[in-house]
C-alpha cells in the first residue's frame, strides 16, 4: 500500500511539473507573440512522404472574420490597459504638490512652480529618442514584448521616485527613466491594432491613447486619497510629504499588473508580431526615416505638432499652480475641488483622443487639425476668467483645453502614417514626436522667465497666441490631409 502510494504521488507530481512547464511556455509564446504550429493534410504521395517522417510544418495564418476582429478588440483593450500605464505622466504635478521642500527644488526650497516638473519636458525627450528602437522592436520582434517592456519600465521610475530625497533624483527617475520605458511602449499596441483594422488607424490610435488621456482620471483621485486623506489645504504639513513614498511604491506594483495583463492582451490580437504578411508590406516601402528628414512636409508636420501643443501641453504643467496662486478663494482653499479639475482634465484628455481621432477618420485629418486649433484657442482664452469664476467654471474649461490636448496626441500617429506611408509612417513618427518635448521645454523656460514679469493670466494669453500660430503650418498640410483616412 505504501509503494502504491508512492507511485501515485510521483505520478501526479510528474503531471504536475509538466503542466507547470506548459503553463509557463505559453506565457512566454504569449508575451513574444509567437505564432502556434499546425500540420497541413495532405493526401495520396505527400501522405505518403509525410508517414515516413517527412512533413511539413507551416504557420497558422492570421485568423478573418467575426473571430479576427473580436481577437483584435480585445487587443485594442490590452493596449489601452498599456497606455493607462504610460497616461500616469500627466500624474506628476499632482504628485509634485504634495512633496517636501528638498524634492520640489533643487536649491531645497522656494516657491511658484516646482523644479520637479522639469521631469515632464525630460520624460517627452527621452521618449522621443527612444521611440524608433520602440516602434523597430514592436514592428521587427514584438508589439506585446514592446508594450510589457514598456509598462515595466514606467513601474520602476515610480519605484526609483519613491526613494529620491532631492529634486534632481525625482527628476531624473520621473523624467529619464520614465521617458525610456514611454517611449518603447508608447507604439507598440498601436502597431499590433493597425495590422487587424488597416483602414481605421484613427479608431485604433484614438481608442488606445484614450487610456493614456484618461490615466490621470483613474490616478488622481486614487493619488489624493492616499496622500492627502483629510483634504488639508496647502501649504501642507510634514504628514502629508510623508505618504508620498509609500504611495509612489503602491503604484509602481499596480503598474507593474496592470502592464503584465496588458501585454498579454495585446499578444490575443491576430498578427501581433512580424510575420509573412507584415515581412510582405516592409519590403513594399520605398524610402525611410532618412528621407523623410530633407523633406518640406515632414518639417511643416513637425511644426504643426510643436506649435499646436505649446498650448494646452504647458496648461499641463501648470495647472494646478495657476489655480493656487491667481484663482478664486473657493479653488485655491479646497484640495478636493482642484483633486475634481484634474480629473475633468483628465477625462477631456481621454475622450479627446477617442473623438478627434475617429472623426479624422470620416472627415479627414485637415478639417478636424482646424477644428480643433479653433477650439483649444477658444478654451485658452476662457481659462483666465473661468478660474476666477468658480471651480466648476474651472474644471470646464480646464476639460476642453485637455479635450484639445488628447485630440492633438491622438492625430500625431494618423498624421505620420497618412504623410509617410503605414510601414514607415510609426518609425517616423518617433521623430515627429520630438516636437513634443520641444514644446513642453520651450513653455518651460517662458513660464519661469515671464512669470515673475507678466502674471500668470498674461502667460496664458500669451501661450494661447503660441497655439494660434499652428494654423500656418497647418496650411501648407491641408491639401494633403483634407480627404478622409
Amino acid at each position: 500500500a505504501v509503494g502504491r502510494r508512492r507511485a501515485i504521488l510521483c505520478r501526479f507530481d510528474m503531471r504536475r511539473r509538466a503542466l507547470l512547464t506548459v503553463c509557463v511556455a505559453l506565457a512566454v509564446r504569449s508575451a513574444l507573440g509567437l505564432p502556434k504550429l499546425k500540420r497541413r493534410r495532405r493526401s495520396g504521395a505527400k501522405l505518403g512522404a509525410a508517414r515516413s517522417g517527412e512533413a511539413e510544418v507551416v504557420k497558422e495564418d492570421v485568423g478573418s472574420g467575426r473571430g479576427a476582429a473580436v481577437r483584435g478588440a480585445v487587443g485594442l483593450l490590452g493596449g489601452t490597459m498599456a497606455h493607462l500605464v504610460l497616461g500616469s505622466f500627466y500624474c506628476v504635478p499632482n504628485i509634485a504638490s504634495y512633496m517636501p521642500a528638498e524634492v520640489q527644488y533643487f536649491k531645497g526650497g522656494g516657491s511658484g512652480k516646482p523644479d520637479a516638473l522639469y521631469s515632464m519636458p525630460l520624460t517627452l525627450l527621452t521618449s522621443s529618442v527612444i521611440m524608433p528602437l520602440g516602434a523597430w522592436l514592436a514592428t521587427e520582434v514584438s508589439a506585446p514584448l514592446a508594450a510589457l517592456v514598456g509598462g515595466l519600465i514606467v513601474a520602476s521610475s515610480f519605484l526609483l521616485a519613491s526613494r529620491a530625497t532631492r529634486c534632481w533624483q525625482f527628476v531624473l527617475a520621473q523624467g529619464a527613466v520614465f521617458g525610456v520605458g514611454h517611449g518603447v511602449g508608447y507604439t507598440a499596441p498601436m502597431i499590433a491594432g493597425w495590422r487587424v483594422f488597416p483602414k481605421r488607424r484613427g479608431l485604433v490610435s484614438g481608442t488606445i491613447m484614450t487610456g493614456f488621456g484618461t490615466a490621470a482620471f483613474a490616478w488622481n483621485p486614487l493619488i489624493t486619497l492616499m496622500v492627502n486623506p483629510d483634504n488639508l489645504a496647502p501649504p501642507f504639513p510634514a504628514s502629508v510629504a510623508a505618504r508620498v513614498g509609500p504611495t509612489l511604491r503602491s503604484l509602481a506594483a499596480l503598474f507593474c499588473g496592470v502592464s503584465v495583463l496588458g501585454a498579454a492582451l495585446v499578444s490575443i490580437s491576430p498578427d501581433s508580431s512580424t510575420g509573412p504578411a507584415a515581412k510582405r508590406d516592409r519590403s513594399s516601402t520605398t524610402g525611410g526615416p532618412s528621407r523623410a528628414l530633407a523633406s518640406p512636409t515632414f518639417w511643416r508636420a513637425w511644426a504643426l505638432c510643436l506649435l499646436s501643443a505649446s498650448a494646452a501641453l504647458n496648461v499641463a504643467a501648470l495647472w494646478k499652480g495657476f489655480a493656487i496662486a491667481a484663482g478664486s478663494e473657493a479653488l485655491r482653499g479646497d484640495d478636493r475641488a482642484l483633486a475634481l479639475a484634474g480629473s475633468a482634465s483628465a477625462l477631456g484628455n481621454g475622450l479627446g483622443r477617442f473623438l478627434f481621432a475617429t472623426v479624422s477618420d470620416l472627415f479627414g485629418l485637415g478639417p478636424t487639425y482646424l477644428g480643433l486649433l479653433t477650439l483649444q484657442l477658444a478654451a485658452m482664452l476662457a481659462l483666465g476668467p473661468t478660474a476666477l469664476l468658480s471651480p466648476a467654471a474651472y474644471a470646464l474649461d480646464l476639460f476642453l483645453v485637455f479635450f484639445c490636448l488628447g485630440g492633438i496626441f491622438s492625430l500625431s500617429p494618423p498624421l505620420a502614417s497618412a504623410l509617410f506611408g503605414p510601414v514607415q509612417g510609426p518609425k517616423i513618427y518617433g521623430m515627429i514626436f520630438s516636437a513634443f518635448p520641444f514644446a513642453s521645454v520651450a513653455g518651460q523656460l517662458l513660464a519661469q522667465a515671464l512669470l515673475p514679469k507678466l502674471g500668470w493670466h498674461n502667460l496664458i494669453r500669451i501661450l494661447a497666441a503660441l497655439g494660434a500660430t499652428a494654423f500656418l503650418p497647418l496650411a501648407g498640410l491641408f491639401p494633403l490631409l483634407h480627404r478622409p483616412n
